[in-house]
């Protein structure tokens, strides 16, 4: 492989092998996830797949001279509970080509039209958040704790910008704090503002995609679903906090939190690599209860994409038993203190 594999790429090939080895696997696996990510990040992937007994376990590991095992002992060992690698090769030189083609000049007619209509992406740095940052984001979106922002983030689907600029009250462009929730592979980032405010250049949005056209349909976190798990969707950033925040309180393990960023999502649009990661799931969408309809209609619209994407069973999970009279989504359930006290997620929903 031509480039290093990144975070969210390794936890793809851990998915696969069981999170309880013998002890001699569990070293291995260690060494090749340390063979190509940095400490931190290999401990926070290592802690995803199988978590520590004591607390910096793997950093304590991965900085006592193992003996050495590269990227391809992993792969060996997830080949043999069903980890498909060509298919994994295919995907990974599809994103890096898409990448690269982003930052390809067009020439000739289509350059011109590139120029004339395509809007210039923000510039940002995306950054670890410190536990301050967390503990600040879990106070503004009113959850108990930074437990399940703390497991998001080590996913790859939390991260933090200090530079992303907005227009200022003196209508000059200005750096805002902001907090991101991204998938890992890229395809999706959208930023809220830390300081719980709209983005005034788009006529106060909360949220802004800034990864381009079209990007806002793909679902965060979809690929980092292991094989046997339910993927339980959840619409728009608050909500997907708040259900990275139910699932660490729940220490739910046979479910993988997935964010539909927006009801105007069309999974309609996915390219067709999309339905591998849904074919054969069960799916179920915590859908917001607006008086208007539209949370209602979504979870329908995605319920009817899912099955022809391939999806084994689709349920509509109503969360009306969690929520006070105004309350709307699964962000406010949270808040409400309700859905804390219940934290069976696995309980049936309407199927659609």
């Amino acid at each position: 492989m031509s480039a290093p594999l990144t975070s969210s790429e390794v936890a793809e090939i851990l998915n696969t092998i069981p999170s309880r080895p013998v002890y001699q696997d569990w070293i291995l696996v260690i060494s090749a996830v340390g063979s190509v990510l940095p400490d931190d990040e290999a401990a926070s992937v290592l802690n995803m797949w199988s978590p520590e007994e004591s607390s910096g376990e793997y950093l304590r590991k991965l900085r006592s001279g193992l003996k050495h095992s590269g990227i391809g002992t992993l792969i060996n060992m997830a080949k043999q509970h069903g980890f498909d690698a060509s298919a994994f090769a295919r995907r990974r030189a599809a994103r890096m080509k898409g990448l690269a083609d982003t930052a390809r000049p067009v020439h000739g007619i289509r350059q011109a039209t590139r120029a004339k209509f395509a809007k210039k992406l923000p510039h940002y740095t995306a950054r670890r958040g410190t536990a301050d940052d967390l503990s600040g984001l879990a106070q503004l979106r009113r959850l108990p704790s930074a437990d399940g922002l703390a497991m998001m983030q080590a996913a790859g689907c939390l991260a933090f910008a200090d530079d992303l600029t907005d227009v200022d009250a003196d209508g000059r462009w200005s750096p805002v704090k902001a907090w991101l929730v991204l998938d890992p592979s890229g395809r999706n980032v959208s930023a809220r503002r830390l300081d719980g405010h709209g983005w005034n250049c788009i006529n106060g949005a909360k949220a802004r995609c800034i990864s381009g056209p079209g990007s806002k349909h793909w679902p965060v976190g979809l690929m980092l679903a292991k094989p046997s798990q339910r993927l339980d969707v959840v619409e728009g950033e608050g909500d997907l906090v708040a259900l990275w925040h139910l699932h660490s309180l729940a220490k739910v393990t046979d479910a993988a939190p997935v964010g539909l960023l927006g009801s105007c999502v069309n999974l309609e649009a996915l390219p067709q690599e999309a339905s591998s990661y849904i074919a054969g799931r069960t799916i179920q969408i915590f859908m917001h209860r607006d008086s208007s309809g539209t949370g209602q209609a979504a979870a329908k619209k995605w319920s009817d994409s899912f099955y022809r994407l391939g999806a084994a069973a689709v349920r509509a999970r109503d969360l009306s038993m969690w929520l006070g009279q105004n309350g709307k989504d699964l962000n406010d359930a949270v808040t409400e203190a309700n859905a804390v006290e219940r934290t069976d997620l696995n309980s049936q929903g309407t199927s659609s």
